[in-house]
Order: structure tokens, then C-alpha cells, then sequence
């Protein structure tokens, strides 16, 4: 066997190299995290002005009242920052998940971000007519993760009943 043509790193090599890539994931890791937390925000942001779009659109469309909201354990709206959000047909608009009523879909608030919704009253619901506008509960969805304070998202409901989204670069108002 002609140990002089093999040819192959020696253990000092594989240590440098090893160090090397070691300080180079250390250097992008924050980076990713960032990414990571930017994107959990977008997406809840775009799962819940996808809850929106078709809970108006269901009221349009069936000329009927829906109501998004977390509801409790009696089926009360009790808020719309924490929980698990619930669009359901409100026929008789008392804000509540009667008997006979449908429940039409739902998305989990997820933990590790603060929401906040400021809109007129009432505050712990959402409610679209039969036009598909929101009347007294337009407002404003804040949306921001805890350790990524460069940036925030927000979803602006009109009393027409229109959701825009949007992404700021300013620190997240919430505190």
C-alpha cells in the first residue's frame, strides 16, 4: 500500500475547520431566530385576516350576522386577544354561540405573541351584518412577538367591513 499518494486531512485541519463553521453558525444564529420570529408573525397575521375575509364573506353571502370572538365555556364572547378565536353564525346578534347556531371555523391565539384589539364597542367581539360591514365593531388587530421588538403587524378592520394588513418596522407600540 503507497501511503505517499493517499491523500486526506489531518486532525489539526478538521479541528480549524470544525471552528470555523462553529463561529459561523454562532454569527447567523440570532439571525435566523429573527427570521423565525418574523415569520410566526406574519403568518398568524395572515391566518387571522384570513378568518376575517371569510367571516365577512359567509355574512355576505348568506345574509347573515356572523360574530368572531374567543368564546367561553356558556359559548360568551369574552374577547378576542387570548384563546382560541371562533367565527359562528349569530342569528339573533347577541354576541353568543346559542343552540342551532353554526360554529364556522377557529384559530388559536398563539402564546408567544401579544395581541391587542382597540375598536369601538363592543370590545370583545367582532360582528359583521348581513352587508358585510362591521357598523360599531371596526378597529385595529396589534400584533407583536415578545423578543422582536423592531417590528409589529396590524390588521385594520373599516366599518365597511374591509381588512388591510399591515407591516411596521417601529417597535411594537404594546410595550
Amino acid at each position: 500500500m503507497d501511503f505517499a499518494a493517499q491523500r486526506a486531512f489531518t486532525l489539526m485541519e478538521l479541528m480549524i475547520g470544525l471552528a470555523i463553521i462553529a463561529i459561523v453558525i454562532g454569527l447567523a444564529a440570532p439571525s435566523m431566530a429573527q427570521l423565525h420570529r418574523g415569520q410566526q408573525l406574519g403568518g398568524y397575521q395572515a391566518e387571522l385576516m384570513r378568518l376575517v375575509q371569510q367571516s365577512r364573506h359567509h355574512a355576505l353571502v348568506n345574509r347573515s350576522r356572523v360574530t368572531v370572538c374567543a368564546l367561553d365555556g356558556q359559548g360568551r364572547c369574552v374577547g378576542l386577544t387570548a384563546g382560541v378565536l371562533s367565527s359562528f353564525v349569530d342569528a339573533n346578534g347577541n354576541r353568543a354561540l346559542d343552540a342551532g347556531e353554526t360554529l364556522l371555523q377557529t384559530l388559536p391565539v398563539p402564546g408567544q405573541l401579544r395581541t391587542h384589539w382597540a375598536g369601538t364597542l363592543p370590545l370583545h367581539s367582532l360582528h359583521f351584518a348581513a352587508q358585510g360591514t362591521t357598523y360599531l365593531s371596526n378597529g385595529t388587530f396589534t400584533l407583536c412577538h415578545p423578543a422582536e421588538s423592531a417590528r409589529h403587524a396590524r390588521l385594520v378592520i373599516s366599518r365597511q367591513g374591509r381588512v388591510r394588513a399591515e407591516r411596521h418596522a417601529q417597535p411594537c407600540p404594546l410595550g
